[in-house]
């Protein structure tokens, strides 16, 4: 009895050995792929970031515009902060002060 139930874990064990190595394989397999998509997507998103941002902030800028009847707000030329695309001023607007403003 001792050689067959050796013999049948011995057997019993590579055969689980050879599912666990495919499974991790498998599992290998989806992590490169979905690494590869999140690349691929990351790269297009960035190529069009510029766009999005420039789109972004003229739909702010009208929104803002309309909200003061069309009055020019008072931009300053001091950077005052920047971000990828844009630098930040002090501004006012009408009778708001202390404001920052974005530009492209």
């Amino acid at each position: 009895m001792g050689t067959v139930l050796k013999d049948g874990m011995v057997k019993w064990i590579t055969n689980e050995h050879s599912i666990f190595r495919s499974k991790v394989e498998n599992y290998f397999k989806l992590v490169y792929r979905t690494i590869e998509d999140r690349q691929k997507a990351y790269e297009l998103a960035r190529s069009f970031a510029p766009q999005f941002a420039r789109i972004k902030c003229l739909l702010q800028a009208n929104l803002d515009l309309d909200m003061h009847h069309g009055s020019i707000p008072i931009i300053e030329d001091q950077v005052i902060g920047q971000g990828g695309f844009f630098t930040i001023h002090p501004a006012s607007w009408d009778n708001e002060t202390e404001l920052v403003a974005k530009k492209l």
